[in-house]
């Protein structure tokens, strides 16, 4: 199914109606089944990029490949958003900069 809805896409692509195709959340075997039958490398792969919660090996892979990352991580929400407001690292470069912990993470 995936695999279709790629194909779909980049018959999008070719008639005009959008310039760049991209992913979202998707892990590598995921990424591998896309690139499989892809005829165009998908542009972006957004996916959870924050202190202390990320994938270096996917980050790699998706380099390798040709693939721009899209970091998103939801700050302040639920236990792992407000538990890294409190990262003593990233409240001394706050402190440091004279900045929020937002603004750091």
């Amino acid at each position: 199914e995936r695999q279709e809805s790629w194909r779909a896409l980049e018959v999008l692509v070719r008639a005009g109606r959008v310039r760049a195709i991209g992913l979202s959340d998707f892990n590598e075997g995921q990424l591998r089944e896309i690139l499989d039958v892809a005829n165009i490398t998908p542009a972006v792969l957004e996916m959870h990029w924050a202190p202390g919660a990320h994938n270096d090996t996917l980050l790699a892979f998706c380099r390798d490949h040709g693939i721009t990352v899209q970091a998103w991580g939801a700050v302040d929400a639920g236990t792992w958003g407000k538990s890294i407001l409190s990262n003593p690292v990233l409240r001394g470069i706050a402190i440091a900069h004279s900045i929020g912990g937002r603004n750091v993470s």
